[in-house]
């Protein structure tokens, strides 16, 4: 547990770090979004870690998160689209 509390306050402060360099050269992504970015990440590898020896495969947990990413902002497009083409037109 102290390995994983240690892993995460130093990815809190290495995002942290990258993200008051952006901010401060006027970027659009700045402390809080590096920060979280960081802690996601360190999150994901540690949640990779803790599924033992026989299961361990950070590989697959890279590519599920990066398919979920790609499909999950896809139905709300996919929904604009559908009923734009199902309005029925005023008259």
């Amino acid at each position: 547990m102290d390995d994983a509390f240690l892993r995460l306050s130093l990815a809190a402060l290495f995002g942290a770090l990258i993200g008051v360099e952006r901010q401060w050269r006027h970027k659009n992504a700045g402390i809080k979004t590096n920060t979280l970015v960081a802690l996601g990440a360190a999150g994901f590898a540690i949640m990779s870690n803790s599924f033992g020896t026989a299961n361990h495969n950070p590989g697959q947990l890279a590519a599920a998160v990066v398919t979920g990413i790609g499909f999950g902002p896809m139905p709300v497009p996919a929904w604009r689209s559908v009923s734009d083409t199902c309005a029925s037109p005023r008259s």
